[in-house]
């Protein structure tokens, strides 16, 4: 099952359809390319990016192309570039505050493929 198959099988069950509302939800696979972005999470990185629009389709570009930074300089790619996972982190970006967590994603002999 490919990483974004089994990312959406486990958000659907986990996250209400509402929470789509207020939660941006996004992941990326080992190589920092995009594989699942919700809408709230599409506002949140064209905020982020500077940008007047974000491709129609994000799954399977870089989040540093996006972004127009190194992963190192994000937060989900710290967590994934260092195995540490943030549970609660307050992130200001422009006039918007917002809460993170990031999770790694792991194959069945828990090696890192992603993070979400």
């Amino acid at each position: 099952m490919s990483l974004f198959k089994s990312f959406r099988k486990s958000t659907d069950s986990l996250v209400p359809a509402h929470f789509d509302d207020v939660v941006g939800v996004f992941a990326i696979d080992a190589d920092g390319n995009i594989v699942y972005a919700n809408e709230k999470a599409r506002e949140i990185l064209l905020d982020l990016s500077g940008r007047s629009r974000l491709p129609r389709e994000l799954a399977g570009i870089p989040l540093e192309e996006i972004l127009r930074k190194p992963l190192s300089q994000t937060v989900i790619g710290r967590t994934l570039l260092t195995g540490n996972e943030v549970k609660g982190q307050r992130v200001a970006y422009g006039s918007h505050h917002c809460i993170v967590t990031t999770r790694l994603i792991r194959d069945e002999d828990s090696n890192p493929i992603g993070c979400v």
